[in-house]
């Protein structure tokens, strides 16, 4: 028959191996929900992001087609009048050439904040991976070798109570 201390030993060995493995499932279980969750709001951050850049790109094709609009608008207006007034020559030319550079100079600078704004955008993308892969690496999952050292230490120590519960021979 056992004596007390050995199985209160053996009990202790097996509670504390228990409570290492049921530490490191527990571990692994938070970790990957902490990845799911992580990737889950960066995915939905990316979504927002595109739909964001859709919109920018919406917008500023139509604030060009306004002012095209408004631009060949202009240039009828000012064709027309000088028809009626019965001027012509360079005045008119630099007139009608001026109101088209203007339209050009603000299609160009439209798109170039456009290009500038998705730039940003997407580099807004980046820093939502790399935010998601620091709550990711926040919550490692549980090491095997310190569950299996844990374990080991369990053992240990019972093994130790063991050994110094004998009678020395000799």
């Amino acid at each position: 028959m056992c004596d007390p201390v050995t199985i209160i030993a053996g009990a202790s060995l097996a509670i504390e191996a228990g409570s290492s493995i049921a530490g490191a499932s527990a571990q692994n279980k938070a970790s990957k929900a902490n990845k799911a969750a992580a990737q889950q709001a960066m995915q939905d951050t990316w979504k927002d992001i595109s739909l964001r850049e859709v919109q920018e790109q919406d917008a500023t094709s139509l604030t060009i087609m306004q002012a095209d609009r408004q631009a060949r608008s202009a240039d009828a207006v000012a064709r027309v009048s000088a028809g009626e007034a019965g001027v012509s020559g360079a005045s008119v030319d630099a007139l009608i050439g001026d109101i088209s550079a203007q339209a050009s100079t603000f299609k160009v600078t439209q798109e170039r904040n456009l290009d500038m704004t998705i730039s940003q955008l997407q580099r807004e993308k980046v820093s939502a991976k790399n935010v998601a892969q620091n709550r990711i690496n926040a919550v490692p999952r549980a090491n095997p070798f310190a569950t299996g050292l844990q374990i080991a230490s369990a053992g240990v120590t019972f093994a130790d109570k063991i050994v110094s519960r004998k009678p020395s021979k000799g």
